[in-house]
């Protein structure tokens, strides 16, 4: 069928097509002479055939016959298709993921445009390419993420003042500032500037949770920020606190800030103000997503990569990172957390350098990571997979965030809700990537 359709797309003078024709057969016939020859392909002695150095790419000349062209590969495709189709639905035959990946392939080489195998592979058309559903709906969905921002930030800030607890007061630090909205406390030892905006941008997270995760997920009762802000309070606050271990303390003195055990607060002692907001920020995201879907630590990427990616959506920073295998052990790690602190580093890119050197954790390991476990190559490529997922696939989201938070496999809730396996995943994250860019 297609020797025959390439000899009618060279009497139609459509040799781009005829071209074509040829190509496909040799992917299915190596050592056809007649697609060789009809390619201008040489034959040497020893029967080997070589493709010349230099060839002008043939061009169709019939442009009018183009529909009638595509209609006649069309039909050998559909018919090759259901052929192939019937094959693998043969009683007993129990064909994997990956000979129905191959029959995908095998039909597009005779068809690239083959319409029903391009929608089974999760492609639309844009244009004269095909690309993937995710990739589509990319641009609709970062704007809808930042359409829910802008309507989070915009809303009035809603402050009145606040009064610390008793239990607060004997915190041993001085507070400057107390002030709450419907949403959060702040109490602050610093400027009230900071303390607005941390209250205003804390319930906007809230919002852009509900919004992009489609949940009416709200913060905890009492929810509280503590912001120190100036020298030897972080000691003084951690020492303190009721109700602790020593070592619990001991660890709270090591960071720049912390959830407070057994309570809906978090306080953030870091020594730059931007530092301080992100980390409160960070932590309440995190609250909303473990308090609507039960994602906690164990889930890893999921965890890292969606509080990270609607982190820097509301404060344009990614400063936190929960990853607890970060630690910079040579100069190239060095700079390369350095670089990710800069606003201006695209960690898209960064991530699809990273899964294009095939160096990176095999994808079904990192599904399975606690985020202690996590390293910077992981936390990089589950900020692209969060981003992935609330921007091409922000529908099937929230079904697989509920899933995955009662403790499905993140595997088997990957192939229910998104229809991809491990290896999937990973080849439609790194194409998804390359056409988002």
């Amino acid at each position: 069928d297609l020797e025959a359709l390439a000899e009618w797309c060279g009497s139609a003078k459509l040799y781009a097509e005829r071209d074509q024709a040829y190509g496909a057969i040799l992917a299915f016939d190596p050592d056809n002479g007649r697609a060789h020859r009809g390619l201008k392909h040489t034959q040497l002695r020893d029967g080997t055939w070589v493709v010349p150095e230099k060839k002008l790419p043939s061009r169709n000349y019939a442009p009018a016959l183009l529909e009638d062209c595509r209609r006649r590969r069309g039909e050998i495709a559909g018919r090759f298709r259901e052929r192939l189709f019937a094959l693998l639905e043969l009683p007993g035959a129990r064909a994997s993921r990956e000979a129905r990946r191959r029959v995908l392939e095998a039909v597009l080489q005779v068809d690239p445009d083959d319409p029903q195998v391009r929608a089974l592979r999760g492609e639309v058309r844009r244009g004269e390419q095909w690309v993937l559903v995710e990739t589509e709906a990319a641009a609709a969905g970062r704007e809808r993420i930042r359409e829910a921002v802008r309507e989070a930030l915009a809303r009035p800030p809603g402050l009145v003042p606040a009064e610390p607890s008793a239990e607060e007061e004997r915190l041993d630090v001085s507070w400057s500032v107390a002030l709450a909205n419907e949403d959060v406390r702040v109490l602050s030892t610093g400027k009230r500037s900071e303390a607005e905006q941390a209250a205003h941008v804390a319930r906007a997270a809230g919002d852009l949770v509900r919004a992009v995760l489609s949940s009416d997920v709200r913060l905890r009762e009492g929810a509280t920020v503590y912001l120190l802000v100036n020298p030897g309070e972080a000691n003084a606050f951690v020492d303190a606190l009721p109700g602790l271990e020593a070592d619990m303390r001991e660890r709270l003195r090591g960071l720049t800030g912390a959830g407070i055990p057994g309570t809906p607060n978090v306080a953030r002692w870091d020594t730059v103000e931007a530092h301080r907001l992100d980390g409160a920020v960070r932590h309440l995201v995190g609250s909303l997503v473990f308090d609507g879907f039960q994602i906690g630590l164990e889930n890893g990427w999921l965890w890292d990569g969606v509080g990270l990616y609607l982190t820097r959506e509301l404060c344009g920073t990614r400063l936190t990172w929960y990853a607890g295998g970060i630690t910079a052990r040579d100069e190239t790690s060095r700079r390369f957390a350095e670089g990710l602190v800069d606003p201006k580093t695209n960690w898209i890119q960064e991530a699809f350098l990273l899964l294009k050197r095939e160096k990176a954790t095999p994808m079904c390991d990192l599904l399975r990571k606690d985020v202690s476990a996590m390293g910077l190559d992981d936390m990089v490529i589950a900020y692209a997979m969060a981003a992935w997922l609330l921007e091409g696939r922000w529908s099937d989201a929230p079904e697989l965030l509920r899933r995955i938070g009662a403790g499905e496999e993140p595997e088997q809730a990957l192939l229910e809700v998104l229809g991809v396996d491990c290896e999937e995943l990973r080849e439609r994250l790194v194409r998804w990537l390359s056409e988002r860019r």
